[in-house]
């Protein structure tokens, strides 16, 4: 289970494995917060599909979230083109399944 707590970040909890902790959030310029849960959403699920723990999976959700609120736009047309940009910024997350 995972709770996202907005600029605060997010907690959560794995009860199969018993991994529980808080995922922060880094200090970006928001330009829209529109998004910014499905992203979160959006990106914990990929982690997860990808075979990542929930602390990973939450903290690659976490990253998608935050690169949500600095565009005004609320989807992101490539995928991979935006796990890319976070890479370069020095987060890493893996390109997504079939890229």
């Amino acid at each position: 289970m995972a709770v996202t707590l907005g600029a605060g970040g997010s907690i959560f909890v794995d009860r199969l494995s018993g991994d529980a902790g808080f995922e922060p959030t880094k200090q970006v310029d928001v330009v829209d917060s529109c998004g910014a849960g499905d992203a979160f959403f959006a990106g914990t699920v990929m982690g997860l599909v990808q075979g990542q723990s929930l602390r990973q999976a939450v903290s690659c959700g976490t990253r998608a979230a935050e690169w949500t609120i600095q565009s005004s736009e609320t989807t992101c047309r490539d995928l991979n083109q935006c796990l890319e940009s976070m890479n370069k910024k020095g987060d890493s997350i893996s390109k997504s399944p079939g890229a």
